[in-house]
């Protein structure tokens, strides 16, 4: 089985061939660098993973333990959603099965409360979600490397699944979606798992994957999502004439913004600001390009961040990343960690591609602070 930051490679190639929107041709040195640079840090990671580790990350409780810890997770996911959203988890859930929209009442609390600003209780709320993210992948991580209660794991991903349902996002499906190519791949690795079980169950998972995506549009836009011709910055033209247009059109214009945000960087520069580096005070992100009348995307990848700083040279500490997830991948003796590992490196290819998605979400970082003290714990307990 391919990497899951090779597979999003792939997919996006595709997705670039069959999308029915114009200026496809303004994507390609973006996703042309995307290709250079996953294809380079493959070279390194497909070096470590075929070691196995040898620690399976097991947490055995009785059912009481399990009742008493489901119901303590639900009170802290309720708390965070009457943060974020000012509903309840039976709210949430009420509405989402009413068919109404809870997204746009999200946003509306969201910027009326001023969400975004910083306040102490803020961190209890992050580590919230941060812990019921992480109990989600580790129920996905126990469903494929173990074969005993796979219900109770499946019970236990809801409270994610609610937190998402509140807010009427996908990124959460996305995310889990991500990890669960992330252990997929190790598994497949590992155990040398038969190539058309793997393909069967990715396939599955994409299908699944682009349900949840269009029924969530669906709800947010409407029934007739082609209505607004234009999405982003991306207008929509003839496509290969299927059902699926649609959900290739909307998906374009979330996967490819970010691709369409380089380009504009890139073609909005001048030769000299992008080959080489220092342009700092000048142009440190595509705010003064947006602000000039060019239609930006909303996701903001990282790399003209990188390219200010450093200009194409940062092509060089990108690609070095990999170098550091070998590393990790070397240290870690645990499956469980060796999925978040390649989750996170694979998040991170998406937040310097497409949008700033690892760096965005702080229960991510939370996440991975976990992930490097393990790592670093595992390190002084081997010497």
């Amino acid at each position: 089985m391919y990497s899951p930051s090779v597979l999003l490679v792939l997919s996006l190639g595709f997705l670039l061939i069959v999308a029915p929107i114009t200026g496809k041709l303004f994507l390609s040195i973006p996703y042309l660098l995307m290709v250079f640079t996953v294809l380079a840090n493959e070279f390194y990671l497909n070096k470590r993973l075929f070691i196995k580790p040898n620690n399976h990350l097991i947490i055995k409780l009785n059912y009481i333990k399990k009742i008493l810890l489901f119901c303590f997770v639900i009170f802290l996911t309720n708390l965070a959603i009457k943060y974020y959203t000012g509903q309840t988890v039976i709210g949430s859930i009420a509405k989402f099965l009413s068919g109404e929209i809870n997204y746009n009442a999200y946003q509306i609390f969201f910027k009326e409360e001023a969400r975004a600003d910083f306040e102490a209780i803020k961190l209890l709320h992050i580590s919230t979600i941060a812990f019921i993210k992480l109990i989600a992948f580790y129920c996905i991580y126990y469903i494929l490397f173990n074969s005993n209660e796979k219900l109770s794991s499946i019970i236990f991903m809801a409270p994610l699944i609610v937190y998402s349902i509140s807010r009427g996002t996908s990124i959460e499906f996305f995310e889990m979606a991500v990890f669960t190519f992330s252990a997929l791949y190790l598994k497949s690795k590992i155990y040398r798992v038969k190539n058309y079980i793997t393909f069967i169950a990715s396939l599955l998972l994409v299908i699944a994957g682009l349900y949840v995506f269009s029924s969530n549009i669906s709800l947010r836009m409407g029934e007739s999502v082609l209505d607004n011709v234009c999405f982003g910055p991306f207008c929509y033209e003839q496509g290969l004439g299927t059902s699926l247009d649609p959900i290739f059109f909307l998906l374009s214009g979330y996967f490819f913004g970010g691709f369409y945000n380089i380009s504009t960087y890139i073609y909005g520069n001048n030769i000299f600001d992008v080959i080489y580096p220092g342009n700092i005070i000048f142009s440190f992100d595509l705010n003064h390009l947006c602000e000039k009348g060019n239609s930006c995307a909303a996701w903001h990848p990282l790399l003209p961040k990188f390219i200010s700083l450093m200009g194409l040279f940062a092509i060089i500490p990108i690609v070095f990343i990999a170098k550091l997830v070998n590393v990790a991948l070397y240290k870690s003796n645990d499956f469980f960690i060796t999925c978040l590992i390649i989750y996170h490196y694979t998040y991170f290819i998406f937040s310097i591609f497409i949008g700033e998605g690892i760096f965005a979400s702080n229960s991510n970082i939370l996440i991975l602070i976990f992930v490097l003290i393990k790592i670093f714990n595992n390190r002084r307990i081997q010497k």
